[in-house]
């Protein structure tokens, strides 16, 4: 596989410190779901409220989905570019994959049904790019996100990806709603910083099979990590506007316990894990520059217990590849695999299937 890496860095935001990891890219069609609103908008807080939770019950195995609010209190940049490229001025407003739905207070029913069999039918699809992604958050108060965007085949065109920072439940005032209304799936920001539609990955002829690895990272803030969801988007910018191709997300941005950056002896950039999407069996490789003599690899899950001891011992220097096979005891989940070397730790998340 042809593969470019391409490592960000603006004077918004600064180029993860998590090393780059093998992170596997799906091979699926999603659909990308927008409610466009203000929170001053009464229809927004009645039948436009309810036929957005009915459209996240009905398609989020197959969509992506979040509200942009291009006016009022929880206006962001971001949303407000995104509500021009749609080329909507009024609210509440529903768009599938950039297709204004026309959705009217009695066409809540008819909608909905229409909705779900075109995301369901687009699932079935054969994407022709898609973006994998690892969102994690340090003690050092910043969200860091590895992406890998692949392109299946042959495509051309200028193409561009977004990677945004979502919360999952906002407690603020609605119309229609009151003073503290649980706004769900809202925009707040893209990670770039360069343009609401993110950066540009690709331009011209490219090849199928040609991967584009990212890094990003932005401030946590005041945002509780638990309840941000990270959304990319690949966009194709034809003219001025950009026309959805297929999108993705991680919904479990996790905490990764780091001692620290380093690992004598250990050249932490060689540390991958492959898949970091785990069916039945993951592949752990790292390069040592020198002899170890205590050293161990371990997964936890995220109460912190010890689940798995892949390996204990001693290490000459030089190259190693271990296998992780899954028992069944170990259930579906979010875990933390666990390079120990002479007391110093490095981790990578891994989800279990």
């Amino acid at each position: 596989m042809k593969k470019v890496l391409l490592i960000l860095a603006t004077i918004t935001f600064t180029s993860s410190m998590i090393s780059a990891q093998e992170i596997e890219v799906p091979q699926t069609q999603r659909s990308l779901i927008n409610k466009v609103a203000a929170d001053w908008c009464p229809p927004c807080g009645s039948w436009g409220w309810d036929f957005f939770h009915d459209l996240i019950d009905d398609n989020s195995n197959n969509a992506i989905l979040f509200t942009i609010h291009h006016s009022g209190g929880l206006n962001s940049q971001v949303a407000s570019d995104i509500t021009s490229n749609y080329f909507v001025s009024s609210q509440p407003r529903f768009i599938l994959n950039g297709e204004d739905q026309n959705v009217l207070s009695g066409s809540t029913s008819s909608a909905r049904t229409a909705i779900q069999q075109e995301v369901i039918s687009q699932s079935g699809n054969t994407p022709l790019v898609q973006t994998g992604l690892d969102a994690t958050y340090r003690d050092d108060d910043m969200v860091h996100v590895n992406t890998r965007t692949t392109f299946f085949a042959d495509a051309d065109g200028e193409y561009y990806l977004g990677v945004y920072l979502v919360e999952k439940i906002v407690v603020a005032f609605q119309a229609s709603q009151g003073q503290s209304a649980q706004h769900q799936q809202i925009v707040r920001q893209e990670f770039s910083g360069t343009s609401s539609f993110g950066s540009l990955i690709a331009m011209g002829s490219i090849g199928a099979n040609t991967s584009y690895d990212f890094q990003f990272s932005i401030p946590k803030d005041s945002y509780n990590a638990e309840n941000l969801e990270i959304v990319t988007i690949i966009w194709k910018k034809d003219g001025n506007v950009y026309e959805f191709v297929n999108a993705n997300k991680d919904s479990n941005v996790q905490f990764e316990v780091v001692n620290s950056t380093t690992a004598p002896g250990v050249l932490e950039s060689s540390f991958k894990v492959f898949p970091n999407v785990v069916n039945d069996y993951a592949n752990i490789q790292f390069q040592t520059e020198k002899n170890i003599e205590r050293a161990s690899i371990n997964l936890f899950d995220m109460k912190g217990k010890n689940v798995l001891n892949v390996f204990n011992g001693s290490l000459d220097a030089g190259e190693y590849n271990f296998d992780l096979s899954r028992s069944s005891e170990i259930p579906s989940g979010i875990y933390l695999l666990r390079l120990e070397v002479e007391g110093n730790v490095v981790t990578r998340k891994l989800i279990m299937e």
